[in-house]
């Protein structure tokens, strides 16, 4: 049986130094690391105007990227994970299924993904950082 309280920053407790996430030719990011930056990423997407009872898409390809952002967006919202390969027709479709108030991608993002995006809809630029970490940008569209 689970504590109902738990959070997703309980789940990722373990030792500070151990490592929590790591992939092929990115920087590795210890337990320490990736609860510090979930709850850093969480508090920019509050500061953002998002809320508990709002609903974020995110169109990032499987990566370590996807996990950090994943992670940070159940912390303070919904989140709805879109396949990175849908084509603008279907990013508008769940768009408009899920009503989410934003879209997080990473880089420059998913030419398909911000196509499909309505003038309502709030769009977030990932990008890493060279330790490994992520940072949010609101962008202006």
């Amino acid at each position: 049986m689970t504590n109902d309280k738990s959070t997703v920053l309980d789940l990722l407790a373990g030792k500070d130094d151990r490592v929590a996430l790591t992939a092929p030719d990115k920087p590795s990011l210890t337990y320490k690391q990736l609860r510090q930056n979930v709850k850093e990423l969480a508090a920019k997407l509050n500061s953002f105007g998002i809320g508990k009872a709002d609903r974020v898409s995110i169109a990032i390809p499987n990566s370590p990227e996807m996990v950090v952002t994943f992670l940070a967006t159940v912390t303070c919202t919904t989140a709805a994970p879109l396949n990175p390969k849908y084509k603008q027709e279907e990013f508008a479709f769940y768009y408009e299924d899920t009503n989410a108030v934003a879209l997080i991608v990473l880089g420059e993002g998913i030419e398909a993904a911000l196509a499909a995006a309505t003038p309502n809809t709030m769009v977030i630029r990932a990008t890493s950082n060279p330790d490994g970490t992520l940072s949010l940008r609101k962008l202006l569209v």
